[in-house]
């Protein structure tokens, strides 16, 4: 369940990534720095899902 948890949160925080970074190229009006934290947090959560699956699969 975390592989796919953690799959999942790293692809959406990476298409946000990507979509934020569309909306400043292009100057938009709907840009706001404070966007990037929810792409942020979703990939901290994707990173402890995949660590937490890595220390569990090296101490079995």
């Amino acid at each position: 369940m975390k592989l796919l948890t953690g799959t999942i949160a790293l692809s959406v925080s990476f298409m946000l990534f990507i979509y934020l970074y569309g909306l400043k190229a292009e100057s938009s009006i709907k840009y706001n720095e404070t966007f990037y934290t929810f792409p942020a947090l979703l990939f901290l959560i994707a990173l402890f899902c995949f660590v937490s699956l890595m220390v569990k699969n090296n101490k079995d």
